[in-house]
């Protein structure tokens, strides 16, 4: 199984360690990197597992294609994983997405479009038991 993870933050670089250890990881840091990966190395990188930050440095990237997209929201790495979604069909069978985020509540209430909010799961960077529920989430089917 592989895993893409965009998480920009240092302090979560220890988690991200955790899971290179039991997985196969490709990890964005901002997300002109994951539109690399995604759209011009998607074919070779074929993830599994999805991990998106909720909040990461805002960004204009060029997709394939030559369209332009802005992401510069307070919550733009869902925004970016929205985007995702629509046009890399990430959701497809055996695909599994995940939201990292210390900003639960509001990821809670932000417009998923509700087609896509009951595939995604919300997993709490402050939570005590995060490893148990990133470890639950990769390893589920």
């Amino acid at each position: 199984m592989k895993v893409f993870i965009l998480e920009d933050e240092v302090s979560c670089d220890p988690i991200i360690e955790w899971i290179e250890c039991r997985f196969d990881v490709v990890h964005a840091k901002n997300i002109e990197d994951a539109t690399y990966y995604l759209e011009y190395e998607g074919e070779n990188i074929q993830c599994n597992k999805f991990i998106f930050d909720a909040s990461v440095p805002a960004a204009t990237v060029t997709h394939i294609g030559g369209k332009e997209e802005t992401f510069n929201g307070a919550l733009n790495g869902i925004d970016y994983m929205i985007s995702c979604i629509q046009r890399l069909v990430l959701d497809k069978p055996g695909n599994k997405i995940a939201v990292l985020t210390a900003f639960d509540l509001q990821v809670k209430k932000y417009p998923i479009p509700e087609i896509m909010r009951e595939k995604i799961e919300i997993i709490s960077k402050n939570d005590n038991d995060l490893v148990k529920l990133l470890q639950n989430f990769l390893e589920s089917n």
